[in-house]
């Protein structure tokens, strides 16, 4: 069975910056989108075949999954249905980006796990702001790294002998 067809069209209601010179990305796209790529790839389903069913392009489908562009509450409910993403969570999507505003922090969110394991997959780092104790969180976290610290490799023993030549230098002949 085929999914139902909806145009993006320039009509779509879609969030605005919270004030003309931010540029940092609000906060319930970020989660949405990476909420719909999760689902997507459960679905097996390339990023064409999600254009299809909303009637745009594979180009826009990632860019909305990144939050590269602003996400219609519309076409992430219609895409998240198509892909199977349970009811709760498609609705709190939809709930999230309704009415599109600007946010950067979100108070009363309380994710499922069917949430975080798209945000874990989406993840390439994680930052927690509070301004409050944290509870334990829900799932193991990695210990994070000491910032601008990279481990050294193993150290390699030095192949040169004595007289500072490599065994490579010493088959050429000596000197």
């Amino acid at each position: 069975m085929r999914a139902a067809t909806h145009p993006v069209t320039a009509n779509t209601p879609t969030s605005a910056p919270c004030a003309p010179d931010c540029d940092a990305p609000s906060l319930p796209p970020v989660l949405v989108g990476a909420l719909m790529r999760h689902h997507r790839t459960l679905a097996g389903l390339s990023m064409q075949t999600a254009a299809d069913i909303v009637k745009t392009s594979a180009g826009r489908i990632g860019n909305l999954e990144r939050a590269r562009l602003p996400l219609p509450a519309t076409t992430a409910r219609i895409l998240l249905t198509a892909y199977g993403t349970p009811i709760r969570e498609t609705e709190q999507a939809h709930t999230l980006l309704t009415p599109p505003c600007h946010q950067h922090g979100l108070d009363d969110l309380n994710p499922s796990q069917v949430w975080l394991d798209a945000l874990a997959a989406g993840s390439k780092s994680v930052l927690i702001y509070s301004t409050g104790p944290l509870p334990a969180p829900p799932c193991a976290l990695p210990a994070p790294a000491a910032p601008g610290r990279r481990t050294a490799p193993p150290h390699q023993p030095d192949r040169r002998s004595p007289h500072g030549r490599t065994p490579t230098d010493q088959t050429r002949g000596s000197s």
